[in-house]
């Protein structure tokens, strides 16, 4: 595993061997603004043009910030279209429960809209994400 970033908000590394570039975010999101959360994604799009995995496995289940409608429009248009172009598979993992869950789920949507011809899927478990990205199922 190398890691590629790890600060207060979130970590994220490569899996050479499966190609699998994993962004875990952290409890402190609850604090970040906006623009940092942009700042997050823009860095995370970055590590994807970078190392050119096939996959990516967001693990969501520590994330705490609230994305607006309008935010959830932006990142779709400014960092996970860009993104999703390189990758063959995107998933997130988040708690079932976690309010967040309704904004991710719209992300997802929206992504989708845009890309038809592949699919964004998430999960409540990181071995079932790890799973569907390496096999499909």
């Amino acid at each position: 595993m190398e890691t590629l970033i790890d600060n207060k908000y979130n970590r994220i590394y490569l899996d050479p061997e499966y190609s699998i570039h994993y962004h875990i975010t952290k409890k402190e999101t609850m604090y970040m603004s906006e623009e940092e959360f942009k700042d997050m994604l823009f860095r995370w799009k970055q590590t994807i043009f970078d190392t050119r995995p096939k996959y990516s496995i967001v693990d969501n289940r520590d994330f705490n910030f609230f994305i607006s409608p309008d935010l959830q429009v932006w990142t779709a248009e400014n960092i996970a279209n860009s993104a999703y172009e390189i990758l063959e598979k995107f998933c997130f993992v988040m708690p079932e429960e976690f309010i967040a869950n309704l904004s991710i789920a719209q992300l997802t949507d929206e992504v989708n809209q845009k890309n038809e011809e592949k699919k964004m899927h998430y999960f409540s478990d990181i071995a079932q994400a790890k799973n569907w990205v390496l096999t499909g199922s």
